[in-house]
């Protein structure tokens, strides 16, 4: 990851957390949790396996910067 995603990344976390009045470590907490709870969904259908197939990760279910990565690469493949 490029240090200007970094940075990027850090301000969009500070943005969030100012917005809703809590800390940067509860906004990955709570993005961690919400990707957790998507791969651990018992009623997700043939097009979200699918998706999540395509995310590259280290363990089981991906952090919070590899679902971010994935993202930013869609995107920008998206924008080309």
């Amino acid at each position: 990851m490029r240090k200007a995603e970094q940075m990027s990344k850090r301000r969009i976390y500070r943005k969030i957390a100012r917005k809703y009045k809590t800390t940067v470590g509860e906004v990955k907490r709570e993005m961690q949790n919400a990707i957790c709870y998507a791969y651990q969904d018992p009623s997700k259908d043939i097009s979200k396996k699918a998706m999540q197939a395509k995310i590259s990760s280290k363990g089981e279910i991906p952090s919070v910067e590899e679902v971010l990565q994935f993202a930013v690469t869609q995107v920008r493949e998206k924008n080309r």
